[in-house]
């Protein structure tokens, strides 16, 4: 028996016991192949390609459904197609006079398609006490507010409000009362606010975002 060795084949030839060529062809065995995993790997033709989602695909606020402060469901994408300026508020804190400039923003740009959505969080300082109820008449009281106000959530933690942890996943942490997000006519997270930063600043990508 010879054994003849290519690359990554081996065969075995059986030859006559006596030597001499007996005018048949020889037998051969079946070929038995040396395992060569690095000649296994997909081609990187056939690999699959990786497909950007588009626009449509991408996740936006109006995948999200919040409760007004009866309890009543609400879909965010009932606003669709409006620039939208997302609140945590408190009714104890040293940036609560904001209602006040907020509902002047309101009255400037909501015939335009702008609206704001006011969440009471009393997670920061424990500054938003109370039902949401007597949270409601606090505002339109004291500062005439006229913007939709929704039931208190939490921002922070295992079990914040899941439109609030899909805003600080896009644009950052809610860090105190009064953060803010803003939101173009398609559902999608262009800024976030400190409680510091200034309203008329805010008005400006607000009135570019309108014009869009």
């Amino acid at each position: 028996m010879l054994t003849f060795v290519l690359p990554f084949v081996t065969y075995r030839c059986l030859l006559p016991a006596s030597g001499r060529d007996t005018g048949h062809d020889a037998k051969w065995l079946r070929p038995r192949c040396k395992k060569d995993r690095g000649h296994s790997k997909v081609s990187q033709r056939n690999k699959p390609t990786q497909i950007k989602p588009t626009d449509k695909e991408m996740k936006t606020v109006y995948d999200f459904k919040v409760k007004d402060r009866k309890g009543k469901e609400v879909a965010i994408k009932e606003y669709a197609n409006e620039v939208l300026l997302i609140v945590n508020t408190a009714i104890k804190c040293q940036y609560t006079p904001q209602y006040e400039q907020l509902e002047q923003l309101y009255e400037r740009f909501h015939s335009r398609g702008f609206e704001i959505l006011d969440f009471p969080c009393n997670q920061f300082g424990q500054q938003a006490p109370g039902t949401d109820e007597s949270i409601h008449t606090f505002c339109k009281t004291t500062y005439n507010t006229e913007f939709p106000r929704f039931k208190k959530v939490k921002v922070t933690g295992e079990d914040a409000d899941p439109l609030f942890k899909f805003l600080q996943e896009q644009k950052g942490d809610a860090t105190w009362n009064f953060t803010k997000f803003l939101t173009n006519k398609r559902g999608q997270v262009v800024a976030r606010f400190e409680p510091g930063d200034s309203i008329e600043d805010i008005a400006l990508q607000i009135e570019s975002l309108l014009e869009q």
